[in-house]
C-alpha cells in the first residue's frame, strides 16, 4: 500500500511540474502581446490524497451490493413506523426482560417452529438488589418434531468480592429424530440411518474471572445418554448402518465428563458484537461408566475476530474452529460424541456452523472450519436495528491429521437479514447454498 501511495505521489508531482513548465512557456511567448491572467494555472492547489479515493471506492464496494436489501426493507420499515409496531415490540420485549424472561422463537425448517424462553428467577422475584451475586436460571426450548430441551443453573458469582464463581447445572434434552450418514468426509446424504438421542446431565462448574476479558473454568458432569430408534419411514437405524455391532455407542453411554477451558473474550456484545474477538481452548476427558467402553480426550480451539470497516455499520467477522478426539488405550469413541459439521451451529445439535448442510451432516474424529461474514446495518432507530449479512464458510472432517486433504473441504455461502433489539437477536432470516442444495433458516439467535 505504501509503495502504491509513493508511486501515485511521484506521478502527481511529475504531472504538476510538466503542466507548470508548459504554462510558463505559453505565458512568456504571449507576454509581449498581452498581460493577462494565467489561464493554465492549476485548478486544485492541493494534491488529492490517494487514501481518500481508495476509501471511497472500498466503502462503495462494501455498501452498494447490499443496497437492494435496504430498498426492499424500506416499505416494511415505514409500515412499522406508521403503526408504531417496533415501539410496541420493544415495549413487550423490555417488559418481559425486566421480569426475567427472554423469549426464543423462530424455525429451523419450514413448519418446524422454535418456542422457548430463558428465565432469570432472581430477577423475576425482584431479588437482584438483595442477592446480586446469586444465580438461578432456567430454560426450555421446544422444536416441533426435532427437539425438547430444558435445564436449570444455580450458584454464586463474585464470591468474596473476587472473580471466583461456582454453580451446578442440570439439563435434559430429547431429539426424537436425528440422522447419521456414516463417518468421514465422503458420505452420501442418500445413505445412512436415523436415531433418537436422549441425554440427562448434572454436575458442577467452578471458575475464576482472571480479568474482565479472561476466565478459566473446570466442570465435571455425569451424563446418561440413550440412543433409541428414529422413526423416519424408509431409513435404517443408525446402529444397523454398517457391520452389526460396529458402531460404538449405538445404544448409548453413561459418561463421566471433565473439561478444563480458558477463554479470552473481548467482544463488546456476546451475541451481536462489532469489535473485539473470542479466543477459547479446552481439553476434556471422558470416561465410560458401567458397561460403556468409551474413553477419549476431546480438544477444541476457537478463534474469532470482529472488525469494523471504517464504520460500526460495516463489520467483517472471521472465525476458525478445530476439534480433535483421541481414544485412550483400549477405549472407544462413541459416534454421537464425534466432531460434527452442519447446520446453523445450534449447541443442542453439538454441530458446528456449515449452513448449506443439515445439522450433524458430517461425523469424524476431527474437524476444521472457517467462517467469514460481512454484516451491514441497513436501518437503525434507537435500539432497534436491521442488518444484512453475506457469508462464506468451508470445513471438513477427517479421522487423523495425516488424512487431512484440501480436496475434502465443503463450501457454504449465502446471506440474509437479521433484526435485533439492544444488540439482542430477535429474528434472523437466512439462505445458504452448497453442493447438496439450499437451506433456509429463521432463527432468534446468531450462529456465532
Amino acid at each position: 500500500m505504501n509503495d502504491s501511495k509513493n508511486y501515485l505521489k511521484k506521478i502527481t508531482w511529475a504531472s504538476t511540474a510538466f503542466l507548470g513548465l508548459f504554462a510558463v512557456i505559453l505565458s512568456s511567448s504571449a507576454f509581449a502581446r498581452e498581460v493577462s491572467y494565467d489561464r493554465y494555472a492549476p485548478v486544485y492547489t492541493k494534491t488529492p490524497a490517494a487514501s481518500t479515493a481508495f476509501r471511497k471506492v472500498s466503502t462503495g464496494l462494501l455498501t452498494y451490493p447490499l443496497e437492494p436489501l435496504r430498498a426492499l426493507a424500506n416499505e416494511t420499515l415505514l409500515t412499522l413506523e406508521k403503526y408504531h409496531l417496533k415501539d410496541k415490540a420493544m415495549w413487550v420485549y423490555d417488559t418481559l426482560g425486566d421480569n426475567g424472561i427472554t423469549p426464543k422463537a423462530g424455525t429451523v425448517a419450514p413448519f418446524q417452529g422454535i418456542m422457548g424462553a430463558d428465565v432469570d428467577f432472581i430477577k423475576m422475584a425482584r431479588l437482584k438488589t438483595e442477592m446480586p451475586d446469586a444465580i438461578l436460571h432456567g430454560h426450555v426450548v421446544n422444536v416441533r418434531d426435532l427437539l425438547f430441551r430444558t435445564g436449570a443453573q444455580a450458584g454464586l458469582e463474585r464470591i468474596g468480592g473476587s472473580g471466583l464463581y461456582v454453580h451446578a447445572d442440570f439439563s435434559y434434552e430429547y431429539r426424537p429424530q436425528d440422522y447419521y450418514y456414516g463417518i468421514g468426509p465422503h458420505t452420501s446424504r442418500g445413505d445412512g440411518g436415523v436415531f433418537s438421542y436422549e441425554e440427562t446431565a448434572v454436575g458442577p462448574e467452578i471458575g475464576y474471572q482472571l480479568t474482565d476479558d479472561l476466565k478459566a473454568y473446570y466442570s465435571i458432569q455425569y451424563r446418561n445418554i440413550n440412543i433409541g430408534e428414529g422413526h423416519r419411514s424408509g431409513r435404517l437405524q443408525a446402529r444397523d448402518f454398517g457391520p452389526a455391532g460396529s458402531l460404538s455407542g449405538g445404544f448409548g453411554d453413561k459418561l463421566l465428563s471433565q473439561e478444563f477451558a480458558l477463554a479470552h473474550d473481548t467482544r463488546n456484545h456476546q451475541e451481536h458484537s462489532d469489535r473485539g474477538g473470542l479466543r477459547r481452548i479446552s481439553i476434556g476427558y471422558h470416561e465410560g461408566l458401567e458397561d460403556s467402553r468409551a474413553r477419549y480426550l476431546k480438544y477444541q480451539a476457537e478463534l474469532s475476530r470482529y472488525l469494523s470497516l471504517w464504520s460500526p455499520r460495516r463489520v467483517l467477522v472471521a472465525r476458525a474452529f478445530a476439534e480433535q478426539n483421541s481414544e485412550l488405550g483400549s477405549g472407544e469413541m462413541p459416534f454421537h460424541q464425534m466432531a460434527k459439521l452442519g447446520g446453523y451451529g445450534d449447541t443442542y445439535y453439538q454441530s458446528q456452523t456449515l449452513r448449506a448442510y443439515g445439522p450433524n451432516r458430517f461425523f469424524d474424529d476431527a474437524s476444521v472450519l472457517f467462517n467469514l461474514e460481512y454484516r451491514y446495518n441497513i436501518w437503525q432507530y434507537r435500539d432497534f436495528r436491521t442488518d444484512a449479512v453475506a457469508f462464506f464458510e468451508t470445513g471438513q472432517v477427517f479421522s487423523r491429521p495425516g488424512q487431512f486433504q484440501f480436496d475434502d473441504f465443503r463450501e457454504s455461502y449465502g446471506g440474509g437479514v437479521r433484526v435485533s433489539i439492544a444488540y439482542v437477536p430477535v429474528m434472523s432470516i437466512e439462505a445458504a447454498h452448497g453442493d447438496e442444495g439450499t437451506n433456509f433458516y429463521v432463527k432468534s439467535e446468531m450462529p456465532f
